[in-house]
């Protein structure tokens, strides 16, 4: 379908919604992993500093973390790791920012990632 020919009873807003709409699905069944919602206390731990965090959701590619917007300024690129104690420490890059949330892709091998999304699945 094309988004981008004209219909008089949908207007121009309503193609762009669509559209939007439509790359947003696709991005979205392009995920490697299933992710699952958790509240996990955890901590982002890099040889300058340590901070509190809470993940929110977790895959085996990634987790979607909650921290306070101070310690969010101060989150590095890369170059740090996610601990979840009694599960398991992640070195870890940052994928995006948001206000109080800060997505993370785990720097580990695929086969530890398909490795950790099996244990996810039966965990979570």
């Amino acid at each position: 379908m094309d988004f981008d020919i004209p219909d008089v009873r949908m207007g121009t807003a309503n193609i762009r919604k669509t559209r939007d709409m439509a790359f947003t699905m696709s991005w979205y069944s392009k995920r490697q992993f299933v992710r699952h919602d958790v509240k996990l206390e955890a901590r982002l731990s890099s040889p300058a500093a340590e901070f509190t965090v809470r993940v929110v959701n977790l895959s085996g590619g990634g987790a979607c973390l909650e921290i306070a917007s101070f310690i969010l300024r101060q989150v590095p690129e890369v170059g740090y790791d996610l601990v979840i104690d009694g599960f398991g420490r992640f070195a870890c890059k940052t994928s995006w920012l948001a206000s109080n949330r800060c997505g993370v892709e785990f720097l580990i091998a695929d086969t530890a990632k398909t490795a950790l999304a099996s244990q996810l699945e039966t965990d979570f």
